[in-house]
């Protein structure tokens, strides 16, 4: 250790209480916001006389203290960064032991930072004998930067469990801080070993909430979604990293506006606050928001951006606006970092340097760095990349295993790939299962031959019911698009029942249910029905089984990766998405064998016309709808009435929003011409232009 460090301590340090505390870079992300407010006082109040003008710790050891004391003293907080050397002008770094790994760590921190701060006080944890705390100390020394004082929790004793040199009785006087008979932990705590998060992602009723956490997702990010009025005890239960406010439709000055725990925006924890969110953070930290002027919707450019969030990017920025209330004054210290022409507060920073606002929304595609933005906010919150497709999986098979144990699982396998990666998943898993495969009638044409032909080589336990004359005759005469999914979602029960009485017992039913199945069923508080989803809605009251849903927080994409590393061909694990409905909700008004017959062909000559062109996988989804209606047409010398048929494609990452695909006009033309010609029933094809928002990707 640096001996200018040694004699500083001597001279300068004092006791603060006689007990202590060892907080760790494992406890930091779910200390207790009443403990962090008395270890923040203990500190601003020894150093309130230093002068102190900014508070450096080590990303992960001491940044929620450090934070609570920094904005106590009116200072900034500064972060020594992990390996982050090569990203710094004039970096000064030092080689300290990891106390979660067991292997040196390399701190750095920008010497111009430091110096630019002049009066810095080291917050730190005494880990390792203090070695962390220690080399802070020396980079503020060696950067020229006045050391105001060390703050620091310990135990008597190092991390090895040995005497450290700086422990209370070795001669040295460290502060000592945070005494143990004036705090306990709060009860309700996650039990120790408990995964933690990367960020919590809170719902305020945004239609892109799915969009946020999927994006964080991307970025390597675990992240789950709450509703935005959860307690900080749920909160915390998740042991987040960071903490995201979504957008939403309501207005701060609403009486009953949703908003977040007051002990979130003083735990300490980086926060992003994304259109209503950043409107909340700063209406709840004294700024002001009011209605503007012009409502601003749509695209926008940031004709000025500044900042970490924006770091890495130049030049004028396309952004997606979406708000009528708007930030008009910002709360003290906090500052504006970017503009539109309509907008001068596009996005702020506050003081402590770890919460943010955008007003735009950077989850959506409309916002093409809208990925780079994030990412930034994941690295200003030091944010763990650790999710990825073999960590999911694994995560997955443990899960299902525990679940479910000994039991048995009855599985519906609808042809789709979520279904089929259950099965498969299932198998993985080695859990006794069986997969129940209801041809319908509702299936596209081929399908049934090919799921079987798929999953019975990959050991799937896999039974076909042939139940083709019962669901028709229960859509009979049914012309409601709810009714039809409340139809089929209970006879797919009750077909099961049946099997289950047959071949049970099966305490246990798995569904492929998707997040968006979830969200667009009103599964997050404050978003509206829009559809019915056979997976989670129109159940039975008397469901004899509990419900496996290992993929309710996955995406579309994500439950594809799994499929891949299963062994599901491509050919199903790459097929566009299907609805659990099947057909019945293509064929529009009443479901009928013939109009069936009529859209399965339509169906399957564009499908093998877009397989053909190479333009399947260039779309998100792609199918064909048989309208209610006959249309007029003329087949040599005489008038005939026939069907008329849709064709649907869209582009899209994740369903949640869409944008109808621009198929070349010769191509279009090519399967209006083959429809007609092979389905002589269709006497009309028109193309849908809409996209979602305002219309859905499916018609009913």
């Amino acid at each position: 250790m640096d001996n200018r460090v040694k004699e500083w301590i001597k001279r300068e340090a004092v006791v603060i209480g006689p007990e202590f505390l060892r907080v760790d870079s494992f406890l930091n992300h779910r200390i207790d916001p009443a403990f962090v407010e008395l270890a923040g006082d203990a500190l601003a109040r020894a150093f309130s006389d230093r002068g102190v003008t900014a508070v450096l710790t080590a990303e992960a050891a001491g940044n929620v203290i450090a934070y609570e004391v920094a904005r106590r003293l009116g200072a900034k907080a500064l972060y020594a960064k992990k390996g982050r050397a090569s990203t710094m002008a004039a970096p000064l770094t030092r080689r300290v032991p990891s106390p979660t790994k067991g292997v040196e760590t390399e701190l750095a921190v920008s010497r111009d930072y430091l110096s630019s701060a002049e009066r810095v006080l080291v917050v730190d944890d005494f880990l390792y004998r203090g070695l962390t705390s220690a080399a802070l100390a020396e980079m503020v020394l060696e950067s020229g930067a006045h050391l105001v004082g060390l703050g620091l929790g310990s135990s008597s004793r190092s991390a090895s469990g040995r005497e450290g040199p700086f422990s209370p009785d070795s001669g040295s006087r460290w502060y000592r801080l945070w005494p143990l008979n004036a705090w306990t932990p709060p009860p309700g705590r996650s039990p120790s070993g408990t995964e933690a998060m990367g960020v919590v992602v809170l719902d305020f009723g945004s239609q892109y909430t799915l969009l946020i956490a999927r994006r964080l997702r991307e970025l390597g990010a675990f992240s789950v979604i709450l509703p935005g009025t959860s307690s900080w005890e749920e909160i915390r239960a998740r042991e987040p990293h960071a903490v995201v406010l979504s957008g939403g439709p309501a207005s701060v000055h609403d009486p009953d506006a949703p908003r977040p725990d007051p002990h979130l925006l003083s735990s300490g924890l980086p926060i992003l606050g994304i259109c209503y969110g950043m409107q909340l953070l700063v209406h709840l930290a004294g700024g002001e928001v009011a209605r503007s002027n012009r409502r601003e919707y749509g695209r926008a450019r940031l004709i000025r951006h500044e900042g970490p969030l924006f770091r890495g990017l130049e030049g004028e920025l396309e952004v997606w606006m979406s708000h009528s209330d708007a930030v008009v004054s910002l709360p003290p210290g906090w500052r504006a970092m970017a503009a539109t022409e309509e907008c001068p507060i596009a996005a702020a920073a506050a003081p402590d340097g770890r919460t943010f606002g955008v007003q735009f929304h950077p989850e959506v595609v409309h916002t093409p760095k809208g990925k780079e933005i994030l990412r930034n906010f994941l690295d200003l919150a030091g944010v763990p990349r650790d999710w990825t497709p073999e960590e999911v999986l694994s995560s997955l098979v443990k899960k299902v295993r525990e679940e479910v144990g000994k039991g048995r699982v009855l599985l519906g396998v609808s042809g789709g790939v979520d279904s089929c990666t259950l099965a498969l998943l299932l198998a993985k898993a080695g859990v006794d299962h069986l997969a129940v495969f209801v041809d319908h009638g509702l299936l596209r044409e081929g399908e049934r031959e090919e799921v079987m032909q798929a999953l019975r080589p990959l050991g799937v336990n896999l039974r076909v019911v042939d139940a083709r004359d019962r669901f028709l005759s229960a859509l009979r005469g049914v012309t409601d698009p709810e009714e039809k999914r409340r139809i089929i979602g209970r006879e797919f029960i009750r077909v099961f029942e049946e099997v289950a009485r047959e071949e049970g017992p099966f305490p246990y039913l798995g569904q492929g249910t998707l997040y968006p199945d979830v969200i667009e069923s009103a599964g997050n508080p404050g978003a509206a029905t829009i559809k019915t989803h056979h997976n989670v809605g129109g159940l039975p009251e008397d469901l004899g089984f509990k419900l496996v849903e290992p993929f309710r927080e996955l995406f579309k994409d994500e439950v594809r990766e799994i499929a891949r590393l299963l062994g599901l061909p491509d050919g199903i694990r790459l097929r566009h998405p299907f609805p659990g409905p099947g057909l019945a909700v293509r064929v529009l008004g009443e479901v009928t064998a013939e109009g069936l017959r009529v859209l399965r062909r339509a169906d399957a000559i564009f499908i093998d016309a877009l397989k053909e062109s190479g333009l399947y996988h260039e779309v998100w989804q792609a199918f064909c709808v048989l309208l209610p209606v006959r249309s007029v047409g003329v087949v040599g010398d005489a008038r005939r009435y026939g069907y008329v048929v849709a064709l649907r494609a869209v582009t899209s990452v994740d369903g949640m929003t869409a944008d109808w695909a621009r198929l070349p006009q010769e191509f279009l033309d090519r399967v209006a011409r083959c429809i007609t010609r092979w389905v002589p029933e269709v006497g009309r094809v028109v193309y849908d232009v809409t996209s979602k928002p305002p219309a859905t990707i499916e018609w009913e």
